[in-house]
């Protein structure tokens, strides 16, 4: 595999995993600030704007990559076209949302939330600016300011929403913290791209970059729905007294059940420059990325996936303190979903580095209709656990669709071999640790153990070589 996405991962796994520890900072510190109902608004306005905003952020990003890695205009166009485009959709998309917060309040049967809707709202005009901005970096390969960046987004984003919170602000102190921190760390990011700005030419370049957007924008929508809608349907189908309770222990499983997600988000990512290049015009390349980069995916997802769901009550207690232990159930169900999901993500990305973005669109509307059907028939009869089974089982579609147009199309998935013994691994160390009952920090130590012995049985089942030691040095070197 190409230096580049040895490098780009490792710089972005890192700042990935501090940005998701300064995440569960916050969540630590809100848990035990806001009762479950003040928690479950705080979880569903920022989900909501979170999945309004992602639909362009998560779009831009690969998009921006792509053209920055690729495309004959100089790097200053394709920066100045990618701002100007994010920009106007963004202002639109804002709009929307502030203008019908109070009929966005009344789906949720809460029209208490109208007016945290319109202060979190602001939030869509800038994530997709930061987006846009690191995808730049990522296409440009300047992993490391690109890593920099969602750093420094990690701490401004603590600071300021803790800070609030202390203040004696409660849950509008919170959202205005999230608000803020996006807006200041956007403007940093498009300091670090300005001096490549370039003004001739951007309205052509603009004119090739939107047909391809367009259908990432859908995919980011529906993708978004796919884990999101969940929350919104405990929200809205749970009974009127019990349903910001219900809606703050199942945002806190929520929460937590993302972590897979992002974590992989880094290999996501870095993969598209690198197959943009290779394409199918060097297919023999493209197959080899593949298999290394969902070999690896699996590798990294399958312990940790196992290690959560088999500790969730800890966990929950750990994160969110015992008040929260109702959220452990659906933690349990969701987390597996949503790491089968992160892998169907790791395929997307690449069929759409290879310029293939519809497919990935298609798999996901069809997960998305599983999703929300189950959901209606299932929360109203077993609340919470019917919105993680639901998730689940449209993660678990996803994926096994991705994979099958790997294997099917390009030939290029992972040995079964590998799957296997990366498996057996994972679940004969989750079952060994599931004998080891401990709780508070002595849980990080059963996850060391955990990683000790995983690493060991992937050693002994030969899964684990000399290569890949070497491939792993390689990286910190």
């Amino acid at each position: 595999m190409a230096d580049s996405i040895v490098k780009g991962s490792f710089y972005l796994t890192l700042a990935t995993a501090f940005y998701l520890a300064a995440n569960y900072v916050v969540y630590f510190l809100l848990s035990r600030s806001f009762t479950p109902a003040e928690f479950g608004v705080y979880g569903i306005v920022t989900t909501l704007v979170s999945t309004v905003g992602m639909l362009l952020a998560s779009s831009i990003e690969p998009a921006a990559s792509k053209f920055a890695s690729e495309t004959n205009a100089s790097v200053g166009k394709v920066s100045r076209a990618v701002f100007s485009l994010t920009l106007k959709i963004s202002f639109a998309l804002f709009a929307v949302v502030f203008l019908l917060a109070d009929f966005i309040a009344l789906a949720f049967n809460d029209s208490s939330l109208a007016t945290p809707i319109r202060l979190a709202s602001l939030f869509i005009v800038f994530a997709p600016l930061f987006s846009s901005g690191t995808g730049l970096l990522s296409g440009t390969r300047h992993f490391l300011k690109q890593s920099a960046s969602i750093t420094a987004y990690s701490i401004i984003r603590v600071l300021l929403i803790i800070g609030f919170v202390l203040l004696g602000f409660s849950v509008l102190g919170a959202l205005a913290g999230v608000v803020l921190s996006v807006m200041a760390i956007s403007v940093i990011v498009w300091l670090l791209n300005k001096p490549a700005f370039e003004k001739a030419g951007t309205s052509q370049l603009q004119k090739r970059v939107l047909p391809f957007l367009l259908p990432l924008m859908l995919l980011a929508l529906l993708t978004n729905f796919l884990t999101n809608f969940d929350l919104f349907a405990v929200k809205a189908l749970s009974a009127p007294g019990v349903s910001s309770i219900n809606a703050g222990f199942y945002a806190a499983a929520s929460l937590l059940s993302k972590i897979p997600l992002l974590l992989i988000s880094a290999v996501s990512i870095v993969v598209i420059p690198v197959i943009s290049r290779q394409g199918f015009a060097r297919l023999e390349n493209t197959q080899k990325i593949i298999r290394t980069t969902m070999r690896y995916s699996l590798m990294i997802l399958a312990p940790i996936v196992l290690a959560l769901a088999f500790t969730s009550q800890e966990v929950i207690q750990l994160f969110y303190s015992a008040k929260f232990l109702p959220a452990a159930e659906p933690f349990t169900i969701l987390v597996l979903g949503i790491g089968l999901f992160s892998l169907a993500t790791v395929a997307f990305n690449i069929m759409i580095a290879l310029g293939r973005p519809k497919i990935p669109t298609i798999i996901t509307l069809f997960s998305l209709i599983i999703a929300v059907a189950l959901s209606i028939a299932l929360v109203p009869l077993i609340s919470m656990r019917g919105a993680a089974i639901a998730t689940a089982v449209a993660g678990a579609f996803a994926f096994a669709c991705a994979a099958f147009y790997l294997i099917f199309r390009l030939k290029a998935l992972m040995s079964w071999i590998s799957l296997a013994r990366i498996a057996i691994a994972a679940c004969l160390t989750a079952f060994a640790l599931g004998f080891w009952q401990v709780g508070g920090l002595l849980l990080v130590l059963k996850y060391l153990a955990f990683l000790i012995l995983y690493c060991f049985l992937l050693v002994a089942l030969k899964e684990f070589k000399k290569e890949d030691w070497n491939f792993f040095l390689g990286i910190v070197k």
